[in-house]
Order: structure tokens, then C-alpha cells, then sequence
């Protein structure tokens, strides 16, 4: 946990964002669930963390395109989750990383305009030698591929 929270830390700072640790209420599936069908209904802090429209009680939109992938990040044995949506209302799409501890805590928010990229290529889990943990990659809005967290 230490050492994604560190490179998620370090790396956030080189690509010139923060990258706050948020407990979250929710865990990544029941948000998946209230995402496609408002049940269960988001509670109002977990919805601003993720920052998305399509979570406000009040918007008529629902997430249709959303996925949910479990990788292993770091030395714990807990799987992270990582969260993939259309963010309609944003025009973009967003990737959120979840890591979990005693609670499920948001580590990682990641957008994309949706003219520049789709959900199944803005974050990719990749291994560049054996002997490291995977990474996560994400598709850059000018094509680039970057390291973003690992």
C-alpha cells in the first residue's frame, strides 16, 4: 500500500496533479452499480470525489458505458480496482483507481475527452520487466502514452 501510494504521490506530482487519498463509502462495485442504475443512490461525498455529473441524484443521465478491472499493484494481497466510464456530461472519459485498506479509499481520477480517446484504451496494466509490479498506463488527450501510477 505504501509503495502505490508513494508512486501514485510522486508520479501525480510529475504530471503536474495531486493525487489526494479519499475514503470512499462506497466500494468500486457498488459505485459501478449506482453509476448504471442509481441503486443503491451514491452517498454526496463519494459522488463529489469522483467528480462526475452522471452521480448527482438530480441528473437525468445514466453511465452506459462502464467496466471494472481488478489488478494487483502493490505487495499487498487485496486487489486494486480500476473503474472505467463515459463521463457524458463531461464529454470525456474517466478511469478511477481504488485501493483498499480497511476501507475502500479513491487514490486515482483520470479523464480523457472523448474525441481523443475511448474507454477500452485510456488505462492499460503493463509489466516492463518481470521483476517490477505492473503499472498502470493511461492514454494522454494529445496520444501520448505516460506512466500515471504503480
Amino acid at each position: 500500500m505504501r509503495h502505490l501510494l508513494l508512486s501514485l504521490a510522486v508520479l501525480g506530482q510529475l504530471a503536474g496533479q495531486s493525487l489526494a487519498v479519499v475514503p470512499m463509502q462506497m466500494g468500486p462495485d457498488q459505485i459501478m452499480q449506482s453509476l448504471r442504475d442509481r441503486k443503491p443512490l451514491m452517498p454526496a461525498a463519494d459522488c463529489h470525489a469522483l467528480d462526475l455529473w452522471e452521480c448527482h441524484p438530480d441528473e437525468p443521465a445514466r453511465v452506459a458505458d462502464i467496466s471494472i478491472r481488478w489488478v494487483q499493484l502493490d505487495e499487498e494481497p487485496e486487489l486494486e480496482a480500476v473503474l472505467v466510464t463515459e463521463a457524458k456530461a463531461e464529454f470525456s472519459y474517466a478511469a478511477h483507481i481504488f485501493d483498499k485498506r480497511i476501507q475502500w479509499n479513491l487514490v486515482g481520477s483520470f479523464f480523457c475527452r472523448t474525441e481523443r480517446c475511448d474507454g477500452n484504451t485510456l488505462i492499460r496494466v503493463q509489466k516492463l520487466t518481470e521483476d517490477m509490479p505492473p503499472l498502470l498506463f493511461r492514454h494522454r488527450d494529445l496520444g501520448a502514452v505516460v506512466r500515471c501510477c504503480g
